[in-house]
């Protein structure tokens, strides 16, 4: 279960490079729905989450300390819950203007942008690679043609990349 907030969730301190991580991860399209995340859904689906998570450990305590399931699902209903992050805060993050967030904060976005924690913590040129390559995989064309030539033999792949290379050279003589 996930570690619930204490008065003073530590900094994760400053993260270099985290602005440029967040921006690029928001700028891939979401599977689900073929757009990319606003900041305000990407809060509102971290609150979420984290109230969810919040329930549960609540639920948890309530269930070991003898409370029915009738008055857990009754104090559910009502219980009064915070929020972890807004979208002008992760607005802030990928700007810039913040690059000291919680351990927490960290966490709830790196679950919800499908990344390890570490992912957004490293200040990495292999990182800053992946994500170019994951930028270049959000065009649907790139992404069509990796999933078809994922099934290629490396000889095949090989032979792809010179029509590909000799087609690029051709167009570039032409203009």
């Amino acid at each position: 279960m996930p570690p619930q907030p204490q008065a003073s969730d530590p900094g994760a301190g400053p993260v270099p490079g985290l602005g440029r991580r967040l921006a690029s991860l928001f700028a891939i399209k979401n599977n689900k729905t073929g757009r990319t995340w606003s900041y305000a859904d990407a809060a509102a689906e971290i609150n979420r989450i984290y109230r969810r998570d919040q329930l549960d450990t609540l639920a948890a305590q309530w269930h070991a300390e003898g409370v029915s399931d009738d008055e857990i699902t009754e104090r559910r209903e009502h219980e009064p819950l915070r929020t972890v992050i807004t979208s002008q805060y992760i607005g802030q993050l990928v700007s810039g203007e913040q690059a000291n967030p919680t351990v927490l904060r960290l966490r709830y976005l790196a679950t919800f942008l499908d990344v390890e924690m570490g992912f957004l913590l490293q200040a990495d040129p292999g990182v800053d690679q992946q994500l170019e390559d994951l930028e270049l995989l959000s065009r649907p064309g790139l992404r069509a043609l990796a999933r078809q030539g994922s099934e290629l033999s490396p000889r095949e792949l090989a032979q792809v990349l010179r029509i590909v290379q000799t087609f690029r050279a051709t167009t570039d003589d032409a203009s």
